[in-house]
């Protein structure tokens, strides 16, 4: 905003709301309602390109991640861009629990 000028709150246009397909958020409900009740938490230990790792890359050791996440009580979901063969599988070894998998709804699939 201070780029373009806007100085004050009221200058700021309001956020873009963006609405899902009904339809979408139903069947994301009820895969979510199979895992078992609320409350979820989706999780992820890498974000950004790892090509430009010194500017948008970032990485947390999974093993801290469970580590971190063992003594809450809620259902861990798996949210992992592209996440590495295995590398779902590893995570809910490390916490102990299954760990449900939504990495496809995340991006598209590995080349």
């Amino acid at each position: 905003p201070a780029l373009l000028g806007m100085t004050t709150a009221r200058d700021i246009p309001p956020s873009i709301r963006l609405v899902p397909e009904p339809e979408r958020e139903a069947g994301l409900r009820d895969r979510l309602a199979a895992f078992g009740a609320p409350p979820y938490i989706g999780v992820t230990w890498r974000a950004g390109t790892r090509a430009r790792q010194h500017l948008l890359y970032k990485a947390t050791p999974k093993e801290r991640v469970a580590v971190a996440l063992m003594p809450v009580e809620a259902r861990i979901i798996a949210l992992q861009h592209r996440p590495e063969d295995g590398e779902v599988a590893e995570f809910a070894r490390m916490l102990g629990r299954d760990v449900p998998d939504l990495t496809a709804l995340v991006g598209p699939p590995k080349d």
